[in-house]
């Protein structure tokens, strides 16, 4: 089956206080760019004046549904061309495409739920509503398979804010029968899928932190990014038999990923349903979330993006690092707070009777207690379990010496240093990705996976980049013996 990159509408697009002014054109929408292109056969009439600016919202009527396109910018691709007759094209990029509904505003509160599938969540959810087992017919000597339906009831759980509610719910379609000269084929496909429901309805935007958030949970438990496959907002209905009306929802760095996208690589998560209670976990880890913040984002961005210079990523790694100790062990002090008060008054006491003209520059010095960074870095491991850190690190205090000098050699650009602070390149090479993977143990730590399932877990997916990482950190040892 081909791969379709793209998919495209057809139809007709104006500005919603012209609807008389029409013009036709076709949206595309590219899922390997992940970005929207409306090219026009004429010019929307803009007022004058804000033909620069972003238009707000443009109106379209387009392959059998209404379109609203948010905040289009005018693109590059449009054209004039005189000859025999005066043509002409106009090109904007739309950053946002809501394929079922005509908007007022922007920000109108109109919708009630929201539901994506996501690559990754039907592997970690691992379970199922199918069932397989093996049987024998009647007098017959072969054996055959036979599949029933059990219908996997929902996982659902409430949250504390808008969207009010999240749940998993189990969707299998069937394609078939389809009869070849040869055999009859049938074709049945189970997908997990992410629901979230709003008491009052929210606009378009006020469901996408809850969905991420899970996006962002299934990425750490599988190691592998998960990309949206697509995005539906839902309009509660009056009909007898109640079922929300969907509004197919684009945006551009959305990330889309088309269904043919998926390889056949079979998913190995770190953690899955079966080791957790979903309303528990997702309570703790929207709490973890929020509690990190930007180093959790930092972390996320070499989960996401693979590849660059290993400078980079070593550095965001380390820098990471250090953010998820300033989260989890905001009281960490480098001297006990008593001794730490009466080092600033005597200091603060000797500077007023000499350095005063630099008075301000020690103060804001000595009144910072944090420990050192490598301090920092030790002390951070002992989130995790002791033998499962020690599986993957070998050595913590050699790393935390490596991942500080490698941090500040890199940030302060200081060229031949990080060579020089950690002469193994092998020890270069693997610093960055033990130091990912000890920030996803935290989590796990965090999120109250068992320690025998964190001990399990390195074993099963890290082993071998740790050992990697253990032999330069023994080869570094024995030379530092041996000098």
């Amino acid at each position: 089956m081909p791969v379709v990159n793209a998919k495209r509408y057809v139809g007709k697009w104006w500005l919603p206080e012209t609807p008389a002014q029409a013009v036709g054109g076709v949206l595309e929408v590219d899922f390997q760019s992940s970005r929207l292109r409306l090219e026009l056969t004429d010019e929307l009439q803009v007022e004058a004046g804000r033909a620069d600016e972003p238009i707000p919202l443009i109106h379209g009527a387009a392959n059998g549904r209404h379109v609203t396109l948010i905040e289009c910018t005018q693109a590059n691709g449009g054209q004039i061309t005189i000859a025999q007759v005066m043509t002409t094209t106009e090109v904007f990029r739309p950053r946002i495409a809501l394929v079922g509904v005509h908007l007022d505003q922007p920000d109108d509160a109109i919708f009630d739920g929201f539901q994506t599938s996501l690559t990754g969540l039907t592997a970690w959810a691992d379970r199922s509503g199918l069932d397989f087992e093996q049987w024998v017919g009647n007098g017959e000597t072969s054996e055959r398979w036979r599949m029933t339906v059990n219908w996997t009831d929902a996982v659902r759980t409430e949250l504390d804010e808008p969207p009010e509610t999240m749940e998993l719910f189990w969707s299998i379609s069937s394609n078939g029968p389809k009869t070849t000269r040869s055999e009859t084929r049938y074709r049945t496909t189970e997908r997990v899928v992410l629901r979230l429901g709003a008491e009052s309805p929210l606009p378009w935007n006020g469901f996408l932190d809850r969905s991420r958030a899970v996006q962002d949970l299934v990425t750490i438990a599988t190691q592998t990014p998960s990309r949206v496959m697509e995005c539906k907002l839902l309009i509660n209905t009056d009909r007898p038999i109640p079922k929300p009306y969907e509004v197919d929802l684009f945006y551009d760095g959305i990330g889309l990923s088309n269904d043919d996208d998926d390889d056949d690589r079979t998913l190995r998560p770190l953690f899955t349903l079966n080791d957790v209670d979903f309303a528990t976990l997702i309570r703790d880890w929207l709490s973890l979330r929020d509690k990190i913040g930007m180093p959790l984002a930092v972390l996320l961005g070499l989960d996401y993006v693979s590849g660059g210079a290993y400078q980079n990523r070593l550095f965001n790694a380390g820098s990471a690092a250090e953010g998820f100790h300033t989260a989890l062990f905001p009281d960490s002090n480098g001297l006990a707070p008593d001794k730490h008060s009466a080092v600033v008054r005597q200091v603060t006491r000797a500077l007023f009777y000499f350095l005063k003209d630099d008075r301000n520059w020690a103060l804001i010095r000595i009144k910072d207690n944090r420990p050192g960074l490598k301090d920092r870095l030790v002390e951070l491991v002992t989130k995790a379990d002791t033998e499962a850190v020690t599986k993957l690190l070998t050595d913590v205090d050699t790393w935390a010496k490596w991942l500080k000098n490698a941090r500040n050699a890199i940030g302060h650009l200081n060229t031949g240093e990080l060579e020089k602070k950690v002469p193994l390149e092998e020890a270069r090479y693997r610093l960055e990705y033990v130091t990912r993977a000890l920030l996803h143990l935290v989590i796990l730590a965090e999120l109250g996976i068992s320690s025998e399932k964190q001990r399990e877990v390195v074993r099963d997916n890290w082993q071998y980049s740790a050992d990697r990482f253990g032999f330069a950190v023994k080869a570094s040892q024995d030379s530092s013996s041996t000098a």
